[in-house]
């Protein structure tokens, strides 16, 4: 993992072992930062799945984290807006779905602090606005990054070889198994475990050294393979059989917004 992961270990397990777990059904908060569609729709599916979703805007204030956020959110209880800052600070596990890597760092820059022994969900895949290749200096994996950004936190990367169109909920939509890759394996088990109660399947996608090759699988159309790929990889499953469908990748930075 990242410099810093052994010091914050004692703090990491007891937040996989305190505050998700204090409500005694297994729920996470969950802090999903953004307020544009992939935001919207992981924080649906992430209440829909019974855990408490705090929804994070950039422009939110002191005092709105207990609000509702049915405007934003309609038809899905439970679910509350609020700044970053304070969605950071009551979830146990942040979300960026922010403008890619770049936008991600800066947005959460003064959060550093705040994100120590949190585990930091990338979604974001580092490609040109035509989806034909990858952003120079991503080349070797966005979620590499997001890790040297914020060395305190445990990082896991998700939904990068699927296609954003796929969580719409059409009813002929057949969603590819999701890759989650991670060099924190309880991080993982626990995002892994975050994400059961989901209508999707996951896999277990290997390390860090796994990430470009699970952003090329959404580049290149091959999210539907369901078997192993190269490198390590392990046989947790959960939700539906995988699938193809093409579109555009879900974390795409052009398909997101604070």
């Amino acid at each position: 993992m990242s410099r810093g992961h052994g010091q914050d270990q004692g703090q990491s397990q007891g937040q996989d072992q305190g505050q998700d777990h204090t409500r005694g059904s297994g729920t996470m908060t969950i802090g999903v930062l953004g307020t544009g569609g992939i935001a919207v729709t992981l924080a649906k599916m992430f209440a829909r799945a019974g855990h408490e979703v705090r929804l994070g805007s950039a422009g939110g204030g002191s005092g709105t984290s207990a609000v509702p956020a049915a405007p934003a959110v309609p038809g899905v209880p439970g679910v509350a807006v609020g700044g970053y800052a304070e969605v950071v600070e009551a979830a146990s596990v942040v979300i960026p779905a922010v403008l890619g890597v770049q936008g991600a760092v800066q947005q959460l820059r003064s959060l550093r602090a705040a994100l120590r022994g949190k585990i930091l969900v990338d979604i974001t895949n580092p490609f040109t606005g035509g989806h034909v290749d990858f952003v120079g200096p991503w080349a070797a994996g966005g979620t590499a990054d997001l890790a040297a950004a914020f060395p305190g936190a445990r990082l896991v990367g998700a939904f990068k070889n699927v296609w954003w169109e796929a969580f719409d909920g059409g009813p002929d939509r057949v969603v590819p198994a999701i890759r989650v890759i991670s060099d924190d394996a309880r991080a993982k088990r626990t995002f892994l475990r975050l994400c059961a109660a989901t209508p999707l399947t996951y896999v277990d996608g290997g390390g860090m050294d796994q990430a470009r090759r699970v952003e090329r699988m959404a580049l290149s159309g091959s999210g539907h393979m369901s078997g192993p790929m190269s490198g390590p990889m392990s046989g947790h499953v959960s939700g539906r059989t995988s699938g193809h469908l093409s579109g555009h990748p879900f974390g795409h930075t052009g398909l997101s917004a604070a």
